[in-house]
């Protein structure tokens, strides 16, 4: 079974983002992607992103037993003129 998460975000200026969310947990035979890309608009906004995965179903004895997991992170400041 095939799953995907992308997310695109834009911050304004003199923003401060900050994304904690829990681990990427996959289970047995899984073929996780995820993608996502982030925009600043200057020099002062900050960005702080935890991307993390664990090593599968620990509990039910799945370690290490997923198919794929793919992971990319862009990150861009946008020159305005």
């Amino acid at each position: 079974m095939e799953s995907h998460l992308q997310q695109h975000s834009q911050q304004g200026y003199e923003f401060n983002f900050l994304q904690l969310p829990g681990p990427t947990t996959c289970f047995q035979s899984a073929d996780y992607s995820q993608y996502q890309k982030f925009k600043l608009e200057d020099d002062i906004s900050s960005l702080i992103v935890l991307d993390w995965f664990t090593s599968g179903r620990m509990s039910r004895g799945e370690r290490w037993e997923f198919a794929n997991y793919k992971s990319g992170m862009v990150m861009k400041k946008i020159k305005f003129s």
